[in-house]
C-alpha cells in the first residue's frame, strides 16, 4: 500500500488557524493545504522523537540532514536523514521518524519498506563520508514511529536495528 495522505483536520495541528473566509467572513485565511498539514504533522513527530531520544540519554548530533548538491548542481542522491544521534552506548544511529494520525494504512513504521531502507542506507553512507566518524563503530538504522490518535493520545515506538 502506498503512503496515505494526511487526513487530520487542520485544527488539530493548527489550533489557532483563522476561520476560512468562505464561512461568511471576509479577510480570513483559508485552512492550510493538505501538504502543509502533513508537513506540520511530520515536523511535530520529529520533534517529539528527538525529545524522546534525548530523554533516554541519547545525544542528537544533527537533524534534517540533506546531502550537498554535486558540482553540476544535480545531486544523484536525494532525501533527508531525520535524526543522526549517539545512543547511550556510543553507537552512531540514523533515525527515521514516521508519524501518522491513524492506523488506517497500518502502523507508521510499516511505511519504511525496502526502497526506503535502501535510500536511508545510501544517505547514511553519504553522511558518514562528510563527517569524521572514526571514533564510532558501525552505523545503525532505527525507526521511531509516532501515532497521534484522534482522542489526543500519542504512542511513540522505537524500532532498533531496522533492516539489519
Amino acid at each position: 500500500m502506498s503512503e496515505p495522505a494526511c487526513s487530520q483536520s487542520p485544527s488539530r495541528f493548527f489550533p489557532a488557524w483563522p476561520l476560512r473566509a468562505a464561512r461568511g467572513g471576509s479577510g480570513g485565511q483559508a485552512w492550510p493545504s493538505l501538504a502543509q498539514r502533513c508537513k506540520a504533522l511530520g515536523a511535530w513527530g520529529e520533534e517529539l522523537a528527538a525529545e524522546h531520544l534525548a530523554s533516554q540519554g541519547w545525544q542528537v548530533l544533527e537533524r534534517n540532514w540533506r546531502p550537498e548538491p554535486a558540482a553540476n548542481r544535480h545531486s544523484p542522491l536525494r532525501g533527508e536523514l531525520d535524526i543522526i544521534a549517539l545512543d547511550p552506548a556510543g553507537t552512531l544511529v540514523v533515525v527515521e521518524v514516521k508519524t501518522r494520525s491513524s492506523q488506517r494504512y497500518g502502523p507508521p513504521a510499516a511505511a519504511v519498506g525496502a526502497t526506503k531502507l535502501r535510500q536511508l542506507r545510501l544517505l547514511a553512507v553519504a553522511w558518514a563520508r562528510s563527517h569524521d566518524t572514526s571514533a564510532y563503530g558501525p552505523l545503525r538504522l532505527d525507526v521511531v514511529s509516532v501515532l497521534a490518535a484522534k482522542d489526543g493520545s500519542v504512542t511513540v515506538r522505537h524500532h532498533r536495528g531496522v533492516g539489519a
